[in-house]
């Protein structure tokens, strides 16, 4: 299919489209493709529609002339064409890795909301509560040490 700014997204049916059966989509981390999912697929594809697709720029997708394509305003968009190109009402979002900072952003966006029954994020924080994170002085005070925490138990058995 082919998304609003030209670029080709690809997606993939792991099974046909039943309209009886909820509709899962799942979305890649980087540098991952649809493949990644495969074996959720499998084991998930008796009782629901499980669909996946290629995210701008990796797989089988096409890529953006340049980096403003990656902007979450155009991945919302992406993926509200998706959920249109499948003719579903509403589908459960599954996101890995950047796949999921993708999905946080269009499950928190009004045109998308009522197109989500439900969202399950997998190694990806919303950027709202990872940014606070990041900047807490707690986490920086943190920080500071870690290699210290890592590297000197690692390193204690050569001297």
């Amino acid at each position: 299919m082919t998304a609003s700014d030209g670029v080709t997204l690809a997606v993939h049916r792991y099974t046909d489209i039943d309209a009886a059966r909820p509709t899962i989509l799942a979305i890649h981390g980087y540098p991952d493709n649809h493949h990644v999912w495969d074996g959720v697929a499998e084991c998930l594809g008796g009782r629901y529609n499980f669909v996946a697709y290629d995210v701008r720029g990796a797989g089988e997708s096409s890529a953006p002339a340049g980096r403003s394509g990656y902007r979450f305003g155009q991945l919302v968009d992406d993926l509200g064409a998706v959920i249109a190109h499948l003719g579903v009402d509403t589908v459960h979002l599954l996101g890995h890795d950047w796949g999921s900072i993708q999905g946080w952003a269009a499950v928190t966006d009004p045109a998308l909301m009522p197109k989500v029954g439900s969202y399950t994020s997998i190694s990806g924080p919303h950027l709202d509560y990872g940014g606070a994170f990041l900047r807490s002085p707690r986490r920086r005070a943190g920080w500071s040490t870690s290699p210290n925490r890592c590297w000197r138990p690692a390193i204690s058995g050569c001297f």
